[in-house]
């Protein structure tokens, strides 16, 4: 069973970023990590920096990809999401498919094994609980909601 993680991003701390990629990209169950950029930032150069190094100590493909505009409305995670999702389906074999938000100081390992443990129980579509404002992630939630409907109706 291989998984790709995907963090979209836009214009993140650098440190806790890299420590992320560093942290998915060392779990066994991972075969690659994605990393969807908003846009080629600062934050976009100094990831791509970092991935030659993350790559070779974890001998585990790191990808870094702009995200497609989709649709005409509002750009954003909306689109990094999707351009994930599209990446996944034409490009990969990999039979799961991890969303995390690219700033999380307190990811881990134990996050990517959570939901893996999840998904061997047999659930299509894993969501974490963290402690939160009941407004927070709402983009997040209601791309992936409709966005999964699609493939799981």
């Amino acid at each position: 069973m291989s998984s790709l993680v995907v963090f979209p991003f836009k214009s993140e701390d650098i440190k806790v970023f890299r420590k992320n990629v560093r942290e998915a990209a060392s779990h066994p169950r991972v075969g690659a990590v994605l990393c969807v950029g908003y846009e080629k930032n600062a934050c976009y150069k100094e990831i791509e920096a970092a991935i030659p190094e993350i790559e070779k100590e974890n001998n585990k493909e790191i990808r870094l990809i702009l995200q497609e505009r989709l649709g005409d409305k509002r750009s954003g995670k909306g689109d990094g999401m999707n351009t994930a999702l599209k990446y996944f389906l034409e490009e990969t074999s990999y039979e799961r498919l991890h969303f995390y938000d690219s700033d999380i100081e307190t990811f881990s390992q134990e996050w990517i094994a959570q939901a893996e443990l999840s998904a061997d129980d047999g659930y299509q579509v894993v969501r974490h609980y963290f402690p939160r404002a009941s407004t927070d992630a709402m983009v997040t939630w209601m791309i992936t909601k409709t966005g999964f409907a699609i493939l799981w109706p």
